[in-house]
């Protein structure tokens, strides 16, 4: 009889495919280094759940592993060469809560170049595989756990080979998380790569494969039931808590301190706490103001009018005066002589020297501030980050806000001329056609600093902050409140260079005087505001180019 010889072969040594395989990864945000040579192998079709506190550089890898972060140092390899091969859910919802269902799987379906009978058919089958409400319901009015499914199944729609999945369970209840585990399986057997981030320990046993991760390096990558026998534990959190040493969001939960101890660190610090009389304070404050006899004049202005008043009223009493003694009502003049004024009248209104610089200061940040806000509740909700890791590019995104606000743009000047000139009745003398181009100008210039407060800015607080302070600057150097003819030489200097100045005064010349195009004041509105346009694009340009995570919130 024949012998048959069998070769026993090491587990170890079998050649696993990969279908993501990051080396040495270092990266590193501000002052703090997220990534520190990080090496993390994920195989084709099986669950990869990545595990670690909140903080540990989860969500950093995941973005570098989609592109929309580049390492410091360090490689990534993938087995996929398109981007449609990658489906993507972030930690945020990141959905258009003004969009139906059905809306919303267009929009992304036509991002991967499907066609409509594509995306009728594939959102049928993701409506049942994940028990959705009918397509026709709106995003926002669903529950929470309904619209985190909707997100999954965003990026189930063009049926990727990598799924990449940042925290998708967090805040669902147990039943709703296990059904994704549940598809999870499924999608895993037919086929498909998944990598799952999370901090729930004991979910992360439905992973093929578990990788520990702890301050932006990974100090384990097994399967659940071999990091249990090999460290003898029954649970997988009791092995967590042994490779993280009791970490929970960046803080060390072991080895607590005495309470004795912590009661005389706390009495230090109280001792230092400086005594203060808040009722001796304000006594002694009221004293020092009567002591010093302080006297504010609130109606300093109107005292002013009314002086004016009465000195005109004493000039034509003896002009009268004079004329019914036949003497010549000139010896009652001043020795000055005022003679008509050659645009308006003597006593023009202050409305309508400061109509100009409202409608100006209207048409500048109204624009910024509904530019700005688009685009940050879109960066806030990391919408941005999920349309441009679905394959597209900041200029189509930004072309698109552009077209919206052009038309915007022209309802908003068409609205402003009437209300200012029809409405309010304030002087009008202009060509409507050369206003209404300056105006409108004024407003793409407007538009195009929304646009670089909202690149800057982290925030909607933060891009309050920077227009409530560019307003003030504005209203007071611009000709608002405060002529540039009657302001310090250096803040008339610093004037010239503001984005209205010149454009204020423009249109004041423009709608008071009836000056045109060709006079110098009225040209030099127009170049101003051109130029700031330019400006403020080539200083957009430069933050796209330059600051690093710019789509990122956190």
């Amino acid at each position: 009889m024949r012998k048959i010889s069998i070769k026993r072969i090491d587990p170890e040594i079998i050649e696993v495919k990969h279908s993501v395989a990051v080396t040495s990864a270092y990266k590193k945000i501000g002052n703090h280094v997220v990534l520190k040579g990080l090496n993390l192998n994920v195989p084709e079709n099986k669950i990869y759940g990545l595990l670690g506190p909140s903080g540990c550089g989860k969500t950093t890898l995941l973005n570098c592993i989609v592109g929309r972060n580049t390492l410091d140092a360090g490689t990534i390899k993938l087995s996929f060469r398109q981007i449609s091969d990658i489906g993507y859910m972030p930690q945020e919802l990141a959905l258009h809560g003004e969009l139906s269902i059905r809306e919303t799987f267009r929009y992304y379906g036509y991002m991967f170049d499907m066609t409509d009978d594509q995306i009728e058919t594939r959102s049928k089958e993701i409506l049942k595989l994940l028990e959705l409400p009918p397509a026709k319901k709106i995003v926002g009015a669903l529950s929470g756990g309904q619209q985190r499914r909707i997100s999954f199944a965003v990026s189930l729609l063009h049926n990727p080979k990598l799924l990449i999945l940042d925290e998708p369970t967090v805040g669902l209840d147990p039943i709703l998380s296990q059904i994704i585990w549940d598809r999870l399986k499924e999608m895993a057997l037919n086929g498909k790569t998944i990598i799952i981030t999370t901090h729930y320990i004991e979910e992360a046993k439905g992973a093929h494969n578990i990788g520990l991760m702890r301050d932006g390096a990974l100090l384990a990558e097994q399967s659940p039931s071999s990091l249990l026998a090999a460290h003898n534990c029954q649970y997988l959190h009791n092995r967590l808590i042994i490779e993280i040493g009791l970490m929970r969001d960046g803080a060390l939960l072991a080895e607590q301190s005495p309470s004795s101890l912590l009661a005389a660190h706390n009495y230090q610090y109280i001792g230092r706490l400086v005594h203060h009389d808040i009722v001796e304070s304000l006594v002694e404050a009221l004293e020092d103001a009567l002591r010093h006899g302080n006297v504010i004049n609130k109606d300093q202005y109107i005292g002013r009018l009314v002086h004016h008043d009465i000195v005109e009223s004493l000039v034509e009493a003896l002009e009268d005066a004079l004329e019914l003694c036949q003497l010549n009502k000139k010896l009652a003049n001043i020795p000055l002589q005022l003679e008509d004024a050659i645009y308006g009248n003597n006593h023009p209104a202050f409305i309508h020297y400061a109509a100009p610089a409202i409608l100006c200061l209207c048409a500048f940040y109204l624009p910024a501030i509904y530019t700005g806000a688009a685009i940050l509740s879109e960066k806030e909700g990391g919408l941005i980050e999920r349309i441009m890791i679905s394959g597209m590019k900041f200029i189509e995104i930004a072309t698109a806000h552009l077209f919206v606000q052009f038309v915007f743009l022209g309802m908003q000047t068409i609205m402003l001329m009437v209300v200012m000139y029809i409405i309010f009745d304030n002087p009008y003398l202009g060509d409507t056609l050369t206003t209404f181009s300056l105006i409108f100008l004024i407003g793409v210039d407007g538009m195009f600093f929304g646009f670089l407060i909202a690149l800057l800015s982290k925030s909607q607080t933060e891009a309050a902050y920077f227009g409530i302070g560019s307003n003030f600057l504005l209203k007071f150097l611009c000709g608002l409140l405060w002529p540039t003819e009657g302001i310090h030489i250096i803040l008339r200097t610093l004037s010239l260079f503001l984005p209205l100045t010149m454009a204020t005064e423009a249109l004041r010349s423009l709608t008071t005087r009836g000056w045109t195009i060709s006079h110098p004041v009225v040209f030099s509105g127009f170049a101003s505001t051109i130029a700031w346009i330019a400006v403020f694009c080539v200083l957009s340009f430069i933050v796209l180019r330059t600051k690093k995570d710019l789509w990122s919130t956190k």
